[in-house]
């Protein structure tokens, strides 16, 4: 769907009116945005340079929003009504992160910002008249701070040691190959070792990993065993979709399927056979209170679904069988930020010391951080980052199959 705008005049009580419209082209047929016209009927038709503003303003954005809402959203004309605070947000970050990547000055913060402000204004006057926007009226999420992310470069230094444990000085480390197979050869149920597995591929929380389901529903219903997992044209998928919830708020990462491969052909068999002893659990819970068979996948030696609190526990008793190791669970997290940032990165860029707010967006919804400057700082003392292009796709699968087999092996 294609967006068009053009200016109108006609007469209406005596008197003379001309603003500009947008109207959405599929290619056979043009429809009028027609309350996104009245708007800009009620709110510009007294300046030509204003409806114009507006009009190109409005275009440039639903543009962006068709090509970041579901294929069900852009086949309506009433796809703008989708748009959320997050996408204002981001909206702004990859303007500021095309005109930064290309070294040019305009168009300035100032106006960007002002920019989004009017896509804001629009949203205001939808709900003064009552249309189903997604778009709290009080909330700040569609704010982009400039004063942190406006850049192009940074001058941050890097040292990389010569067995690829990522280091700044001696009290920042990144877990190094070893220190994960020592973690989880460690561990005396083989089922965390498989949860700390996908913490690495994702990025998740403790939480967020036990929620993990055996069969999706909803946001999740295309989460299967990896070898369900398949595209029509026989080719596995390289990434997939998993929308959770953690620390009270909702967001979809993207899950390496590398390693989703390793961790079902070395937890199914346990998983069946805890299964049966899952089934004699939850019937002993109150009705309101069993899960569904198919909800949870990783389960203990009992058969109990997997908690953070019994993460933490098993992950202290590997810890006491290996002197003086410093890591835990949560650490996966940085090192999948870490990993992250570097698969996406030559030698070469690495090197060049440079900051890109690509990299920190894309992370940022991964990890589920709502201000990741302060995650992201402590990782570009790790390395400095840039991204090759402003076309590049990122990289979740982060590593080979060697290597995620080689994990889930060390936990047999």
């Amino acid at each position: 769907m294609k967006i068009i705008k053009t200016i109108i005049s006609y007469k209406e009580d005596k008197s003379t009116f001309s603003h500009a419209i947008l109207l959405a082209d599929n290619g056979h047929n043009r429809t009028l945005l027609s309350y996104v016209n009245i708007y800009l009927r009620q709110t510009t038709s007294k300046s030509l340079q204003s409806t114009n503003k507006y009009a190109d303003n409005l275009k440039r954005f639903f543009e962006y929003l068709l090509k970041n809402i579901d294929k069900d959203a852009r086949s309506s004309t009433d796809f703008w009504l989708s748009a959320t605070e997050t996408h204002i947000h981001d909206w702004q970050a990859s303007i500021v992160q095309k005109r930064d990547n290309n070294k040019l000055r305009k168009p300035s913060d100032k106006t960007i910002r002002n920019n989004a402000s009017l896509i804001k204004e629009l949203v205001n006057w939808s709900k003064l008249n009552n249309l189903p926007t997604l778009i709290r009226k009080n909330s700040d999420i569609w704010k982009f701070n400039f004063k942190k992310h406006s850049t192009n470069k940074t001058e941050i230094g890097q040292i990389v040691d010569s067995t690829k444990r990522l280091v700044t000085n001696k009290k920042l480390l990144v877990m190094s190959n070893y220190d994960i197979t020592n973690l989880q050869s460690n561990y005396s149920d083989p089922v965390y070792a498989f949860m700390h597995t996908l913490a690495l591929a994702t990025g998740l929380r403790e939480e967020g990993v036990c929620q993990f389901p055996y069969i999706g529903v909803a946001e999740n219903n295309h989460i299967r065993p990896y070898s369900e997992m398949e595209l029509s044209s026989d080719e596995k998928i390289k990434v997939f979709d998993y929308t959770v919830t953690e620390k009270g708020s909702s967001r979809t990462l993207k899950v390496n399927s590398k390693a989703w491969k390793a961790i079902c052909a070395g937890y199914l068999s346990l998983y069946f056979e805890r299964r049966i002893k899952f089934k004699r659990y939850i019937a002993t819970l109150p009705k309101n209170e069993r899960p569904a068979i198919d909800s949870v996948f990783f389960l203990n030696k009992k058969g109990h679904p997997v908690t953070p609190k019994m993460i933490s526990s098993a992950t202290n008793y590997a810890k006491s069988k290996i002197k003086g190791y410093q890591w835990v669970f949560h650490d996966s997290r940085g090192w999948y930020a870490t990993s992250f940032m570097i698969s996406n990165l030559t030698n070469n860029q690495i090197n060049s010391k440079y900051y890109d707010l690509g990299v920190e967006e894309a992370l940022r919804k991964q990890i589920g951080h709502e201000d990741i400057k302060t995650t992201y700082t402590h990782y570009l003392k790790v390395a400095s980052l840039i991204m090759a292009t402003n076309e590049k796709m990122f990289d979740y699968t982060i590593t080979s199959d060697e290597f995620w087999g080689t994990l889930t092996s060390e936990a047999l």
